[in-house]
């Protein structure tokens, strides 16, 4: 089946107007399949040559909408990139109509489209021009413009921001009486207000959202709103209620196999098991959560279910998983979305960790040891000998003892550069207290592992690395009195 035959000018507007409304209701393959057989053929165009160019460019924009929305839910490779290029040429051929209306939709669909391959500077960027160039009487173009730019603030997390833009902006769509855009608009503003603690406002903004998409007939974005109320309910430790609205959220995003949306749900329910205190059922969720989203062109999604994953492996002491989460969370920060939103995963990694710390600490430190004070006078071995400063500390507990280290000993350190795996000391620079274990270094966090003792994990900028521990004193000294120091061989 090919593009329908349409001819006359109306005839192209009333299809447009017919695909139009099967997108508001989320009914995207549906669309595509209407405007042609072929279109999952990645080097397939609508045919728009009969079409007169009002009716070509409106073709090419609802295809390109409708494909945007469908590849991201159902995770086709590349759709976000073939969107905008259709879009693209969609606004060129608007441009040169003078079309304006038809000229600021393509730009916020462009707009939506780096949204979802979560490329938010460029996205903001979009929106932003087309209202600045939008009139002042309130239109379905304008409301929707600002839809996208509310779901891109969120995304950005200028949540105040986008609050106080609602001020503004609520009684417009109430007037204007869109179920789809009032819907779309309350859910942003909703989650706006729950991400500053506001619960209450929250609360009423999620349930109008609620009732506004039961009205538009949108499965999808109802089971979104589900998804929100879950997050909400969560965040009041009513975690009955959080797990029954994201079961509800997944189901329905599963039987729409919209998987991008099924993927972060799961996530939403990782959080809830882990707020409850459910580590194990949160690292189910999660790691479904990511075997999703991998696949997912959402580059934010992604990011944000694996600062849930690495906050879950904390959670379960599993300290090389959390790094590795953490380090692919901020490498595709920086190259998809970041700088700012790769600094903001380093500081909730920082978050969780410390709080991980505060959790576990004990009455004194398990692991601190003492400087040896005034001048040491060793015996070295020959396989050491080759350092010219050294500097004792005193072990004051047994989690190095089956490396070499016990109770009681002294260990010797040389200020050398510390590798991935060395045996190290580092001083804490507020409380100077040191402390000693198998030393990694990643993305500005340092990680001090013993033996069958729990790793620590330390800002750069809050400690000194003292030097490797290369040797040990724990057979006492020889006649002159020199302490007599063996090589220690590490792992």
């Amino acid at each position: 089946m090919s593009t329908p035959h349409i001819r006359l000018s109306t005839d192209a507007l009333a299809f447009c107007r017919r695909l139009h409304r099967l997108e508001r209701t989320g009914q995207y393959e549906k669309g595509l399949r209407e405007i042609s057989e072929e279109w999952k053929n990645p080097l397939y165009t609508p045919d728009t040559g009969f079409l007169p160019p009002v009716g070509s460019a409106g073709l090419l924009l609802r295809f390109a909408a409708l494909l945007g929305f469908y590849g991201q839910n159902h995770q086709l490779t590349e759709s976000q990139e073939r969107s905008r290029n259709l879009l693209t040429e969609a606004r060129e051929i608007f441009l040169e109509l003078e079309d304006r209306n038809g000229t600021w939709e393509c730009e916020n669909y462009l707009a939506l489209a780096y949204w979802r391959s979560g490329e938010l500077n460029e996205a903001i960027v979009w929106v932003e021009t087309a209202i600045s160039q939008m009139p002042h009487e309130t239109t379905g173009t304008l409301l929707h413009a600002h839809v996208v730019r509310s779901l891109i603030l969120l995304s950005q997390k200028r949540y105040y921001e986008n609050i106080a833009a609602s001020v503004n902006l609520a009684p417009l769509f109430f007037r204007f009486g869109d179920a789809f855009l009032t819907g779309s608009f309350c859910t942003n503003i909703g989650l706006s207000f729950k991400n500053i603690g506001k619960g209450v406002d929250a609360l009423r903004y999620l349930e109008l959202a609620r009732e506004y998409h039961v009205s538009s007939g949108h499965g999808v974005y109802l089971g979104t709103v589900e998804n929100n109320l879950a997050q909400l309910y969560k965040a009041e430790s009513r975690f009955a209620r959080a797990h029954a609205s994201i079961d509800n959220a997944v189901q329905t995003f599963r039987k729409a196999k919209d998987r991008t949306r099924e993927g972060f749900a799961l996530d939403t329910k990782a959080s809830i098991s882990l707020s409850e205190g459910e580590p194990r059922a949160a690292l189910d969720s999660v790691t479904s959560a990511v075997k999703i989203l991998r696949k997912s062109e959402n580059a934010a999604y992604f990011a944000e279910t694996l600062q849930t994953k690495f906050k879950v492996h904390l959670k379960l002491d599993e300290i090389a998983a959390a790094i590795a989460a953490f380090a692919e969370a901020v490498e595709i920060a920086r190259t998809k979305i970041g700088d700012e939103a790769a600094d903001r995963i380093f500081d909730e990694f920082r978050i969780a960790a410390n709080e991980r710390a505060e959790s576990k600490k004990a009455p004194e430190k398990v692991d601190r040891v003492g400087i040896a004070s005034g001048h040491l006078q060793l015996v070295l071995p020959q396989s050491i000998a080759r350092f010219e400063d050294y500097q004792g500390i005193w072990i004051n507990n047994e989690h190095l003892e089956s490396v070499g280290l016990p109770k009681g000993s002294l260990a010797i350190i040389v200020n050398e550069k510390a590798s991935r795996g060395d045996l190290v000391a580092i001083s804490e620079i507020e409380t100077e207290a040191v402390s000693c274990g198998f030393y990694d270094e990643d993305f500005g966090i340092v990680c001090l592992e013993g033996v069958n003792s729990e790793p620590q994990l330390f800002d750069t900028a809050d400690i000194r690395v003292l030097g490797k521990i290369i040797g040990v004193c724990d057979r006492g000294e020889d006649e002159q009195g020199k302490m007599i120091v063996s090589p220690v061989s590490g792992r």
